[in-house]
């Protein structure tokens, strides 16, 4: 299990950001990083899991890319049951503060974000800013603030189901099977995705968050992505 370093805890509890002190994560030093010659990472998990699911790639970061753990985060954001996550507005107001704290305390003018699964859309609803909603249905609004885009060079998406997940079914057919596939879910083209995409699978509009976009994605990935359909259909368009 992968903690904070000491430093950065009390760093985040010394400057207005108590609360992400709370929350289960890691990154930063034991002591006070003073050499930043990387832009930060922060890896953002998927559905059902924490941030110890990105260890083994935090070890390959540090190995074989020359990362420090001054130059490396991650943060809960979710609980680990996998039925009853969505689109939160309070969870993505995590994520969004801990893109900025990790920005303040590496003085870094930007981050990298690698985010994965559910982790994708909701990193986009953070850096996107404006209404969010705090419950399955949509129906709660919260004001998440202005965009955070000019924060982030570069976005890497991992099997993320930026139009929603086949698992759930188009919105509005049938009734929802659990919390994550209701309207501020994975249902597909749901409100809240169609929103954060500027439009409905295949007419988006909005672009990609940060200065650069990566979409890693597999055709044969049943969860995310349907077999025999374009992988782009499904996935975070870098092309807008």
């Amino acid at each position: 299990t992968l903690d904070y370093g000491s430093d950065f805890y009390t760093w985040l509890s010394d400057n207005s950001y108590s609360d992400l002190a709370a929350i289960k994560g890691w990154g930063g030093g034991d002591t006070v990083c003073s050499s930043i010659s990387k832009t930060p990472v922060i890896f953002i998990h998927g559905n059902g899991e924490n941030s110890d699911v990105y260890e083994s790639m935090r070890d390959r970061f540090i190995a074989e890319g020359g990362y420090t753990n001054c130059e490396l985060y991650a943060i809960t954001y979710i609980g680990e049951d996998a039925t009853n996550n969505y689109l939160n507005g309070d969870n993505a107001a995590w994520i969004r503060q801990f893109i900025l704290a990790v920005k303040a305390y590496t003085g870094s003018d930007k981050v990298d974000i690698i985010a994965w699964s559910l982790g994708v859309p909701m990193s986009r609803l953070a850096i996107k800013g404006g209404t969010a909603y705090t419950d399955s249905a949509g129906t709660v609004p919260c004001d998440m603030g202005d965009s955070i885009d000019s924060s982030i060079r570069s976005f890497v998406g991992l099997a993320g189901a930026s139009y929603g997940s086949p698992v759930c079914g188009f919105y509005g057919m049938g009734d929802p099977m659990s919390p994550l596939c209701e309207a501020n879910g994975l249902s597909v083209n749901n409100p809240t995705l169609v929103e954060i995409n500027g439009g409905e699978m295949g007419s988006a509009t909005n672009p990609a968050p940060g200065d650069n976009a990566y979409s890693i994605v597999s055709t044969d990935d049943g969860i995310a992505c349907d077999d025999d359909t374009d992988p782009n259909d499904d996935y975070l368009d870098t092309s807008n």
